[in-house]
């Protein structure tokens, strides 16, 4: 009896030793594929999304672009001014409201191709902070466009970066009796002919 319990309780060692051993090479191996599956995904991602150091740059400098827009600009009072007068352009009123009069004004200023404003262009790019070309138009909360479109130049780019920011609009022209403010869209792109 003494022998065939000596006997069981070998027979249970080996069999739980044999258990732990399983158990640790199971987790070895899925460690191992683990390891290997985030090191594929890694490598592949990386080789698949190249940076391109242009666009990086572009979408830096359009998010100060976009910044230097949608704030009053410098002096706040630039709009009755002359554009050599103005040290930024800001688009908005001191309430955060688009101002339709900077808007006039910003449009005469560089909105066309004249050849007048092409050196009106050149000098704005300076003037909201940015040394690509840029295109800039608002829409409403349904992507409609609400007439207010500013560019200097046709893009034909090789490279272009869109950036939007939300902004609020005094909608006193459809009803001029009425307060509606709703928010529209500053869709900002910038360009550049230069190679990746």
């Amino acid at each position: 009896m003494k022998n065939t319990i000596k006997i069981l309780i070998v027979k249970n060692r080996l069999c739980r030793d044999k258990r732990g051993q399983i158990w640790a090479i199971d987790l070895s191996i899925a460690l191992v594929l683990f390891i290997s599956v985030i090191f594929l995904f890694y490598n592949y991602s990386i080789s698949f999304a190249q940076e391109d150091p242009i666009i990086n740059k572009m979408i830096t400098e359009g998010g100060y672009t976009s910044g230097t827009l949608i704030s009053t600009g410098y002096s706040p009072d630039w709009n009755f001014k002359t554009i050599n007068e103005t040290y930024s352009f800001g688009l908005l009123d001191d309430r955060g409201f688009l101002d339709l009069m900077k808007l006039s004004n910003f449009s005469t200023w560089v909105g066309n191709t004249t050849i007048l404003n092409v050196a009106n262009y050149s000098l704005s790019k300076r003037k909201i902070n940015t040394r690509y070309n840029y295109y800039i138009n608002f829409s409403d909360e349904h992507l409609a466009d609400i007439g207010w479109n500013f560019n200097g130049q046709n893009p034909s780019p090789k490279q272009i970066v869109r950036i939007q920011r939300l902004v609020l609009y005094n909608d006193t022209i459809s009803d001029p009796s009425s307060y509606t403010v709703k928010p529209v869209k500053l869709n900002l792109y910038l360009w550049t002919n230069e190679a990746a």
